[in-house]
């Protein structure tokens, strides 16, 4: 290519150097039929070559343009998201097997002792990097109802072992004390930012937890939030549910703490509640007979 560049320079350069000759025959040009220009189908649904295709068609030699390059890593990104997708999905194996169906998608958040606050903080749309002002946003509910707070963990040192697991460690390595406990949070969150709270887990524990203070608004649906919970590497996640799905039942506490004008939230809720109580036991009824199958069969051998 070089080369072909420099002669067409020298031919520019020194045109009295250029050989041309008449051609031994002319070309008639007159009543010659006239070339027609294809017409493009608008039917079709192929993209004409843009003119960097074009050049790269001429010259493929030639490095890639920054266009293509760009072009090329969008689509090695979303390849990366797939994949990261998927990845993020197998976590539906630590959820109850017939809460599969009812889970849009699970998505992972960073795992650094701060996971369960990050997951919050990302479902209220602030980002995973916001999870320092989740806790802070936290510690300000419980100042402000300490009261309220101290009736619903029943002792004062539980209230102050909450208030310090909220409090951000400096620098080291991530405390146990200051992991986000399971339960006790659920209550505190949801009453913060006015949301029902879900915690979602395989083992039993999941938990529904409604607004103590604010009465239900119009479609209660657009305020459930839920996290999940996986015990076998300790990590909270996202969990988007489908609407209409089962939920757990609520949290006792509620029952006992709530204002007057917020009592008509779990009756909203009631079939969904009941629907996964009757799902999860019937789940627990078939896991017990395998486990009791497989009992029998080891000991027969």
């Amino acid at each position: 290519m070089k080369l072909h560049i420099k002669e067409q320079l020298r031919n520019i350069g020194y045109p009295e150097a250029i050989d041309m000759k008449l051609p031994s025959q002319l070309v008639k040009t007159k009543d010659a039929p006239k070339k027609m220009k294809p017409t493009p189908n608008v039917n079709s649904t192929i993209r004409s070559p843009s003119y960097c295709e074009h050049v790269d068609k001429l010259f493929p030699d030639s490095p890639t343009p920054k266009s293509q390059k760009k072009f090329h890593e969008r689509r090695s990104h979303k390849q990366t998201a797939s994949d990261t997708d998927y990845i993020e999905n197998s976590f539906i194996d630590e959820m109850s097997v017939f809460m599969h169906k009812y889970i849009e998608r699970i998505v992972n958040v960073e795992g650094n002792g701060n996971c369960g606050y990050r997951a919050v903080s990302t479902l209220l749309g602030k980002g995973e990097d916001s999870h320092a002002l989740v806790r802070h946003q936290l510690i300000q509910e419980l100042k402000t109802h300490k009261d309220s707070y101290t009736q619903l963990y029943g002792e004062k040192d539980k209230l102050e072992a909450v208030y310090e697991s909220l409090v951000p460690w400096l620098s080291g390595h991530t405390l146990v004390s200051k992991l986000m406990r399971f339960l006790e949070m659920g209550n505190l969150i949801a009453y913060a930012y006015d949301r029902v709270f879900i915690d979602l887990t395989h083992y039993g524990f999941s938990k529904t937890f409604f607004l103590l203070r604010t009465a239900p608004p119009r479609n209660p649906n657009d305020r459930i939030m839920c996290i999940g919970w996986l015990a076998k590497s300790s990590h909270f996640v996202q969990v988007y549910l489908k609407h209409g799905c089962p939920i757990p039942l609520t949290s006792p506490e509620w029952a006992t703490l709530h204002d007057a004008n917020v009592k008509t939230w779990p009756g909203l809720f009631v079939d969904r509640m009941h629907e996964f109580e009757r799902l999860n036991n019937i789940e627990n009824e078939s896991n017990a007979e395998n486990e009791s199958s497989g009992d029998v069969s080891t000991e027969a051998s």
